[in-house]
C-alpha cells in the first residue's frame, strides 16, 4: 500500500493525501466496483479516496467495500518526494463522497445492514459524506 504525506503533525501524527476521482459512476453493490475500489485502496497511490461530483447509485444488494482502515501498518509512503516504508498505524473512513448525487432505488426490502447503510448517509447533513466506520464488517 502507498500514500503520499500531506504534512507532519507531531513526531507520531500524519495526514495523508486522498486519491480523487471526479465525475464518475460507482454503484455501491456492485461486485466489480466492489473489486476495483478496493484494488485501488490496497494497490494504488493512496489507502483513502474522495469521490467528488459522482453519481453513487446503490440498489439494495451487499456491499463489499474496504470502508475502514483500522491501525492498518507496514505502509510505502513518500514524503517530500522519497519513497519511505514504515510501520504507520492508520486508521479511519476509506470512501468519502463530496458533492456527489445519490440514487438509491431499492426494489424490496434490503437487509438490516443495508438499511444502516442507507439510514447513516442518508442521516449525515454536509456536502462530504462518508462510509461510517464499522471494525471488520461489510454490507
Amino acid at each position: 500500500m502507498r500514500c503520499y504525506v500531506a504534512a507532519v503533525l507531531a513526531p507520531d501524527k500524519i495526514t495523508v493525501n486522498r486519491a480523487l476521482y471526479q465525475n464518475c459512476q460507482i454503484t455501491l453493490d456492485s461486485e466489480r466496483d466492489d473489486q476495483r475500489i478496493n484494488a485501488l485502496l490496497l494497490h494504488g497511490e493512496s489507502i483513502f479516496i474522495t469521490f467528488s461530483h459522482c453519481l453513487v447509485i446503490y440498489r439494495g444488494g451487499r456491499i463489499n467495500l474496504n470502508i475502514e482502515w483500522k491501525n492498518l501498518k507496514n505502509v510505502h509512503y513518500a514524503l517530500d518526494g522519497e519513497m519511505g516504508k514504515g510501520t504507520v498505524n492508520f486508521s479511519g473512513n476509506t470512501l468519502e463522497f463530496a458533492d456527489c448525487l445519490f440514487d438509491f432505488s431499492i426494489p424490496s426490502a434490503p437487509s438490516e445492514r443495508s438499511q444502516a447503510l442507507t439510514k447513516s448517509l442518508l442521516a449525515q447533513n454536509t456536502n462530504t459524506l462518508t462510509l461510517p466506520p464499522r471494525p471488520s464488517t461489510h454490507y
